[in-house]
């Protein structure tokens, strides 16, 4: 019971109310975060979620297990999900949640204001940067899948 109580209160510490009143600047100091890491905070919300849930306060966390859950199948198949939640299973410690949940909500307060200092440009942008913007993406997208087709055609060619 405890724990549910001491992860609510981090997610109060931390949490996006305190967000609501500062003004949107570039995050400064980032979150280390690693793409494993993203699958450590979706199962300690999880977690979380199921601890309130006795209490009806479940729903509250469940936007950050899903914000989490979007981003672990993102980028891991299913079988390596799998592996990192048994291993995960097996490594984590009670009394590493509290500071892993702060780690995690941290994360997400970061990515906001991440989201508001873009949402704050486009507004003052002109409809020329954003066509220039658009274009400039394209072109990162089409060179990052090139050098993907090139990449699996190396990897099939050593594979002969």
């Amino acid at each position: 019971m405890k724990f549910g109580y001491l992860i609510a209160a981090s997610l109060l510490v931390v949490g996006t109310p305190a967000r609501a009143a500062e003004p949107a600047t570039p995050v400064t100091a980032p979150v280390a975060h690693t793409p494993e890491m993203d699958v450590r905070c979706f199962l300690a919300f999880r977690k979380m979620e199921r601890a309130l849930s006795e209490q009806k306060k479940g729903e509250a966390v469940q936007p950050y297990s899903f914000f989490y859950h979007g981003r672990a199948s993102a980028q891991f198949s299913a079988d390596e999900l799998k592996s990192l939640i048994i291993a995960d299973a097996f490594t984590a410690k009670r009394e590493d949640y509290p500071n892993l949940v702060a780690h995690c909500t941290a994360f997400i307060v970061q990515q906001a204001k991440s989201m508001d200092v873009i949402a704050e440009q486009i507004k003052t942008a002109k409809p020329w940067e954003i066509a220039e913007a658009l274009r400039r993406k394209r072109e990162r997208d089409a060179a990052a899948a090139a050098a993907d087709t090139a990449e699996s055609a190396g990897a099939a060619e050593s594979g002969k």
